[in-house]
């Protein structure tokens, strides 16, 4: 058993040592590959398109009969100032003057 897995340990580092071109040339593709496979992460994450809220199936509602009044207060006639007394645009709060 010892001697199957010393045999495929000298293999593999005899394989990869073959294979592999030790000036890192993939550099650059992987820099590249990172931007889309970051695009998709982001987009898969927050889009959940499976977790959506459908608010008209999902919500009970009831309707009812409103009955509403409104009561007159004052009337106002013959305006013609374009300001309006007492206001406080000149003084907005956090401005700093």
């Amino acid at each position: 058993m010892l001697d199957l897995s010393t045999e495929l340990a000298t293999n593999a580092s005899v394989y990869l040592a073959m294979s592999s071109d030790s000036d890192g040339s993939f550099f650059p593709y992987l820099f590249l590959l990172s931007g889309p496979v970051f695009f998709f992460v982001i987009y898969t994450k927050y889009r959940n398109k499976d977790k959506r809220h459908y608010h008209e199936r999902e919500t009970k509602s009831q309707m009812a009969n409103l009955r509403a009044a409104d009561q007159k207060v004052n009337r106002v006639v013959g305006v013609s100032n374009s300001k309006i007394r007492g206001d406080n645009s000149d003084s907005v709060k956090g401005a700093r003057n």
